[in-house]
């Protein structure tokens, strides 16, 4: 179920690698190196796939762009969050 808009602002209050717009969730990391940002997204790539659901994410250099968003449910949803939460775990270590 798509979640409110006073639900997400609270998420991302309290995370604030993540904002909200256009119906997502969006986060930009930056990276000592290439590899760096190489290994995070491999290991997004794995939590991602252990939950069953896909970020776009798309990596320039060391930066690394990661959207989230419940496609078949037209916007962010409780499965979003979570993921969101491991990714903010991983991209950590």
């Amino acid at each position: 179920m798509q979640l409110d808009d006073a639900t997400i602002q609270a998420f991302v209050t309290k995370h604030p690698h993540w904002s909200y717009a256009t119906g997502a969730l969006h986060s930009t990391r930056t990276f000592a190196t290439f590899m760096a940002a190489v290994a995070a997204i491999n290991a997004i790539a794995h939590e991602a796939e252990a939950a069953d659901h896909h970020p776009d994410m798309c990596i320039s250099y060391t930066e690394l762009v990661i959207t989230l968003t419940s496609h078949d449910q037209g916007g962010v949803t409780e499965r979003d969050l979570a993921l969101a939460t491991r990714i903010d775990t991983v991209a950590a270590s």
